[in-house]
């Protein structure tokens, strides 16, 4: 019982922090500006209401997926503009890789989410480190992320 808990407050903990960096990485591509000395931050451009959605759009990854098709949980309502979620899977070997597509029709943004690890199964996957080559190219990547995705 108590390793269920601490696995749940661990699932969100983590979802909270990818959903930080995410939002963080992606503040820092849209406010990099080129000029003759590099680049510079201006944070006066940081789309606020943009990376909350961002949140509130990752974090319906763990609520149950036929409310988040129906854009119908708790947290989804926190997003009016959608109105439904195509939700996707890809079963490999170890687990079951989950994302969503969403539209916000009043905001006119696409979300593209994938649903972070909560298993055992997922953090087996995770640790599959072993390099594989990308389809036909000479880029690589961990045998675990591209056996899920």
């Amino acid at each position: 019982s108590f390793f269920f808990i601490f696995c749940k407050k661990m699932q969100r903990t983590t979802l909270f922090l990818i959903s930080l960096i995410s939002l963080f990485s992606l503040a820092i591509s849209l406010n990099l500006r080129g000029n003759s000395d590099g680049f510079e931050f201006d944070p006066s451009d940081y789309p606020e209401a943009l990376a909350k959605d961002a949140v509130y759009i990752s974090d319906a990854a763990t609520c149950n997926l036929s409310h988040v098709r129906a854009w119908n949980c708790t947290l989804c309502k926190n997003v009016p503009g959608i109105k439904e979620a195509f939700v996707f899977t890809h079963k490999s070997s170890l687990d079951t890789t989950i994302g969503y597509v969403v539209y916000d029709e009043i905001k006119d943004n696409v979300f593209i989410t994938f649903r972070g690890t909560i298993s055992i199964q997922d953090w087996m996957t995770d640790l599959d480190v072993i390099r594989v080559k990308f389809y036909n190219t000479s880029a690589t990547d961990f045998r675990g992320y591209y056996s899920a995705y």
